[in-house]
């Protein structure tokens, strides 16, 4: 089963690699982070990301690396989440990752 909170630490840490069923149904895969240090100034958000997305049960907010833009993915269309390190944190099965 996916842990949101394990994976929102390793945002907030550093690098993830996301693979998530987009809302047309076409599969994305995006370098994604949450740690304040990787993204612009000019982009930084203005609350705390992690606490939103947790609140907000749905969908979670990240920076692309690659395209330098904020993105975000639902958490039951989650593929796949592995750090930038190899570490497959989750890899989708019959469970959604939820709370």
């Amino acid at each position: 089963m996916c842990d949101r909170n394990m994976i929102l630490a390793a945002l907030y840490l550093g690098l993830v690699k996301l693979t998530f069923t987009k809302k047309d149904g076409t599969i994305r895969t995006l370098t994604a982070t949450q740690e304040p240090m990787r993204i612009p100034f000019h982009k930084q958000p203005k609350t705390t990301i992690v606490q939103e997305s947790v609140q907000s049960g749905t969908a979670c907010p990240v920076f692309d690396v690659d395209l330098q833009e904020w993105r975000s993915f639902c958490w039951d269309q989650l593929l796949k989440a592995e750090t930038s390190g190899g570490v497959v944190l989750y890899e989708k099965d019959e469970m959604p990752c939820v709370n």
